[in-house]
């Protein structure tokens, strides 16, 4: 009998076939969604779970719609089930017994040929596509995206799901998590995109070569510190951010990009590189996990390079300006980043801070940096060169000869540079903030004096403070 009926399913998908049936034709509207109390219209589910309800595909739970349950696999093989009576018509033979509540279900199922695990055990991403994959034809999961490798998987099913845009993984790089469980929400939404074409989702991977150069995934853990974390994700954009200013700087100079090279304070390309990542972070080398103690990152941009990793190019970026010099007399000196002034603001901060380290040796590292509409506030770091003062032996185009002097310089130099860079038509119309570690007011303990929080910096403002004025 299990053959006869296989057969005969098999039968109705081919007619399913010739005829082109559409999602909206095979799942049309026949329930009048009443709303749920757990379902909030601002919420991003709230449409799927209107669509799953009003073409009969997920009716809730008996407290609700649950969003955050995590499915099973019985419930699942009770959505593909409704699929494919939907799409070909065949009827589900509801049993009435003593039997657990999705036995028809999956009989229904494993009368098509398909593999249907404990239907009472949570179900994994993968069993929720391939059982889809089991119903839903091929025509009517039309392509809108080009998607050729996922960062987890190769599965034929999962990447034409993509491809048709009802799924596009759980961050930027799609990684797909086979393994992992969904809610009842993310269900729907899913469910809901194969029912209705305008739901579905465009969608481009972000470039997963970093990770893939670096054998890490987005979310392992670099660093583990107290209350907090560092993931590949966050640490490998910013060591590749410190690596492109290197690879800009020498192509600038024509010069050959060597991890030995020494910038103006004597640090070498290497230590410049991981160093300032530690510091960025605020992280130390001992809370370092074992994947970060495995990681090599000059192996790491080799294998980038291998890949066919983008390098950095000044014709490839925009041309920006670094100011250096105090009280209106300075000096330009061009800088290039592919950063956008108006979306990427604080990184691109950071970019010409860095760029400032390159060019005079202090280090300029920050504890935080925030924009908004009052202003830049810049937090800096206990390891900047306002506290610990200039390397040795110091560049000779920007030797200072005490911390006054390099107080003055750094500030003057950071302010104009930030406003010029925000606010070219009108600089002093931004305001430029200047906080110690904690965020709070910023003591130069050297220089005995306390640049008040609530100010904006300005080199008159510290002028001040020095004579007693303020």
């Amino acid at each position: 009998m299990k053959k006869l009926a296989a057969l005969l399913v098999t039968a109705a998908l081919l007619v399913g076939s010739a005829a082109a049936l559409t999602p909206e034709e095979a799942f049309p509207q026949k329930n009048t969604y009443p709303g749920y109390a757990d379902v909030a219209d601002t919420a991003w589910y709230a449409d799927a779970a209107q669509t799953c309800y009003e073409v009969g595909l997920m009716t809730g739970t008996g407290s609700g719609f649950s969003p955050n349950q995590v499915l099973t696999v019985g419930e699942v093989a009770a959505i593909a089930a409704r699929m494919n009576e939907a799409i070909t018509g065949e009827p589900i033979l509801l049993i009435d017994s003593t039997l657990p509540w999705y036995t028809s279900y999956v009989n229904y199922l494993e009368g098509l040929g398909v593999t249907v695990p404990d239907g009472a055990k949570q179900a994994t991403r993968q069993e929720f596509v391939t059982m889809l994959a089991a119903v839903v034809p091929q025509e009517m999961l039309s392509p809108i995206n080009q998607i050729t490798a996922l960062p987890d998987s190769q599965d034929k099913d999962v990447l034409r799901f993509y491809n048709a845009g009802i799924l596009t993984g759980v961050d930027d790089w799609g990684t797909f998590a086979p393994d992992k469980s969904l809610t009842r929400a993310e269900c729907a939404a899913m469910v809901a995109r194969v029912a209705r074409a305008d739901l579905r989702q465009s969608f481009t991977p972000a470039d997963y070569t970093l990770f893939t150069a670096a054998y890490l995934k987005p979310s392992d853990v670099l660093f583990a510190a107290a209350g907090k974390t560092v993931t590949a994700a966050e640490y490998l954009p910013y060591v590749m951010g410190r690596i492109d200013t290197l690879e800009i700087a020498c192509a600038e100079n024509g010069e050959e990009f060597n991890w030995f090279n020494t910038l103006g304070g004597g640090e070498t390309f290497l230590d410049y590189v991981k160093n300032g990542a530690l510091d960025y972070f605020g992280v130390t080398r001992d809370q370092g996990t074992q994947l970060y103690k495995n990681f090599d990152v000059q192996v790491f941009y080799s294998r980038y390079l291998d890949l066919g990793g983008v390098v950095a190019q000044p014709s490839q970026s925009r041309e920006y300006t670094l100011y250096m010099g105090q009280a209106g007399d300075f000096t330009s000196y061009p800088t290039y980043s592919n950063l956008d002034p108006a979306e990427e603001t604080a990184a691109l901060v950071v970019h010409l801070l860095t760029e400032m380290n390159c060019l005079t040796g202090w280090n300029l590292d920050v504890a935080e940096i925030n924009v908004g509409k009052d202003g830049v506030t810049i937090s800096w770091a206990g390891t900047s060169a306002l506290f610990v003062g200039p390397p040795e032996p110091q560049a000779e185009a920007f030797h200072v000869y005490d911390a006054s002097q390099l107080a003055f310089t750094l500030l003057d130099s950071v302010q104009y540079s930030v406003q010029r860079l925000f606010a070219p038509k009108n600089p002093e119309s931004l305001d430029v903030y200047f906080c110690g570690p904690d965020g709070g007011a910023l003591a130069l303990e050297n220089l005995g004096v306390t640049l008040p929080i609530d100010q904006p910096y300005s080199h008159a403002l510290l002028e001040g403070l020095l004579s007693g004025e303020n």
